[in-house]
């Protein structure tokens, strides 16, 4: 009886909800009937925050820059459909300030959610601000925690970041009152443990470990208190993982940190478990929301795609609204990309209109993976076939892109050092790449047209993100170097790799500039990413045991071809070889020649690393895919 009631209940309750929804429907359409779409400027607005915290005096920015570097007039309306289908208005469609207390209630959404098949009801999770020992209070006064996540903002976000809402995470950290809705001292070492990877300071690099392990302990501690802070940090330590090559560990952690989220109902609409509330949550926190489950499904999609495994969220699952611009904190400078001499910090970051480009082209990619990817009666011809009109959708819809955030080749040389645009860029070209490359080598005899030919388009997606990396390491050097320009770079050598005769890429001398240059990148980031170190390792491993030749010698004999051809070669500036002085010191001593003996003849001692971001199906191992001669190249597509 207690169970059927329960049901009763659910049923009353969704009833009334649905009723509730008729009435605003029929409310919202007699309005809109009576007034056309109506565009108002925003007036500046002061927005208040706690005066301890990095934004204690600032505005709401009304102008932010365009798809590079021109003004945009914000809109406070809602703009009609179809316009909603091209861009988004920026700054903010929220009318109001941000403020602390925007978030001061949200901690009564805390709730764990089940579905209508089972006996338990939506239950809130109790608050455990009380939990949070003393210490999380003096964690926004240690300058080594503030400096961490300043190094993360500025350099780390967004990318594959975006399911921690910056402004939210701020406001929360540096609230004495904060209840931990957005802020726990959990993910404030999630943040710090890849945030201090960038640091130049040995010192704050070597926390790192450090802040990993504190952040896995408290985890641990509240295996049975989910929230939106244990699931950001959750995905963190995960991706914080892969980075670092362990592979597993991160699929696993990430898994944890979904699995979080389906149990507080991340992925719902709040008219699906707030069924008979009387307070509705604001626009503000449903965006908030809303932000944290798209950034999860962009992260989860680049993971399963970089690791060739299934990923976990559906958008046919969900039923969340898609996330939308919020105000902006002008004044945390120290919290964002600080820009270059001639090009203005982002002080407020377009997260929303790269956000749904990047979920209509998942989309994409996902049928591609489903009808290409798969045992194919008819054959490689068949599969050419798909390959080629699926090439075309993604041609589409670069082309269909909202102004804001379109680019072209001339957008990548100039402001390709802003990864605040860059990353929904490197995401196509990952996604690009990954679907193209096992089809390279057969594309070398096919008629297609060169528009659709694999080789063609992995020839001018690396061309592409050539430059763009080009300009990021003339401006900021090589510590900096978010983790999607590592993936790009080792995609794009093991593509060069595959179009190579035994090593020899004179060829193709765009080709052997731009693997030289992607091999000195990871090399000299493997201060920061454990995951360069490893593929340069790899790589050179592979010189020596399947191509029987030097590295160093093929890079000393590039080096002085080019600069026979061109004097100013190695001028600064001209390449990342030329930036980072790596022919004044081509090889460290770790990895100079002498070390390639025979315990490095076989490749398959560096297993343990894991392997590169390439698509893999489930009957490849990490590394057969990689390297062209390794393992059966009839099992690669």
């Amino acid at each position: 009886m207690e169970y059927i009631s329960g049901l009763e209940l659910k049923v009353a309750r969704y009833e009334a909800t649905l009723r509730k929804l008729d009435e605003n429907i029929k409310s919202s359409v007699l309005c809109l009937e009576s007034l056309g779409p109506v565009f108002h400027s925003e007036p500046i607005t002061s927005i208040a925050a706690p005066n301890n915290s990095p934004a204690s005096s600032v505005t709401m920015s009304t102008h932010t820059q365009s798809a590079e570097s021109s003004n945009t007039e914000v809109k406070s309306e809602l703009p009609p459909q179809d316009a909603l289908e091209r861009e988004q208005p920026l700054p903010t469609n929220v009318k109001g300030t941000l403020r602390v207390k925007n978030f001061e209630n949200d901690n009564k959404y805390s709730v764990s959610v089940y579905g209508p098949t089972s006996i338990f009801n939506t239950e809130t999770i109790p608050n455990q601000a009380g939990d949070i020992d003393t210490t999380f209070g003096n964690l926004s006064g240690d300058p080594t925690i503030v400096q961490c996540i300043k190094l993360f903002f500025r350099w780390q976000y967004p990318d594959m970041h975006l399911f921690v809402f910056r402004e939210a995470f701020l406001l929360d950290f540096f609230n004495p009152g904060s209840s931990g809705v957005y802020s726990s001292k959990e993910l404030v070492y999630a943040i710090c443990a890849i945030g201090s990877l960038v640091s130049e300071s040995d010192e704050i690099r070597s926390l790192s470990p450090q802040f990993y392990k504190g952040a896995i302990e408290l985890l641990t501690k509240k295996l049975d208190s989910p929230s939106i802070s244990s699931l950001q940090a959750y995905l963190l330590l995960g991706l914080y993982d892969i980075y670092n090559g362990r592979n597993n560990s991160g699929w696993m952690l990430t898994g944890d940190g979904l699995r979080v989220g389906f149990g507080i109902g991340f992925h719902l609409s709040f008219q699906n478990w707030l069924a008979g509330e009387s307070e509705e949550p604001s626009p503000v926190t449903i965006a908030v929301r809303s932000r944290i489950f798209w950034g999860s499904f962009m992260a989860d999609r680049f993971l399963g795609l970089i690791l060739g495994r299934p990923s976990i969220l559906k958008m046919h699952e969900s039923t969340i609204p898609e996330s939308y611009n919020l105000p902006a904190i002008e004044t945390i400078a120290e919290y964002t990309y600080p820009g270059t001499a001639d090009y203005e910090r982002a002080n407020y970051i377009d997260v929303s209109n790269p956000l749904k480009s990047i979920i209509k082209l998942v989309g994409i990619s996902d049928a591609m993976l489903e009808e290409l990817f798969t045992k194919d009666p008819d054959g490689m011809e068949r599969k050419l076939e798909l390959l080629e009109r699926y090439n075309e959708k993604l041609l589409d819809w670069r082309q269909k892109l909202p102004s804001l955030v379109q680019w072209d080749r001339k957008t990548l040389a100039q402001h390709g050092h802003d990864h605040t645009k860059m990353f929904m860029r490197y995401f196509y070209y990952i996604v690009l790449l990954c679907l193209n490359r096992p089809f390279v080598e057969v594309s070398r005899t096919s008629s297609q047209k060169d528009s659709s030919n694999a080789l063609k388009i992995c020839e001018s997606a690396i061309e592409d993100i050539h430059l763009a990396i080009l300009s990021f390491v003339k401006h900021h050097g090589l510590r900096q170097c978010s983790i999607l320009i590592v993936y790009s770079s080792i995609i794009c050598i093991s593509i060069i790799l595959l179009t190579t005769s035994g090593g020899d890429m004179t060829s193709n001398p765009k080709f052997e500039e731009c693997f030289f240059d992607f091999m000195t990148l990871l090399k000299l980031s493997s201060l920061t990413w454990k995951l360069s170190e490893k593929s340069y390792l790899k790589v050179r491993a592979t010189f020596h045991s399947e191509y029987k030749c030097s590295y160093e010698t093929q890079l000393s004999n590039f080096l002085q071809r080019k600069q026979e051809q061109n004097s100013r070669f190695l001028a600064p500036g001209n390449s990342i070889i030329s930036i980072s002085g790596e022919p004044l010191e081509r090889v460290s001593p770790a990895y100079s020649d002498s070390m390639w003996g025979n315990e490095f003849a076989n490749v398959m001692e560096f297993g343990g690393f894991g392997g590169p971001p390439v698509f893999m199906n489930g009957e490849l191992s990490d590394w057969g895919n990689f390297f062209p001669g390794y393992g059966n190249q009839n099992d690669n597509i």
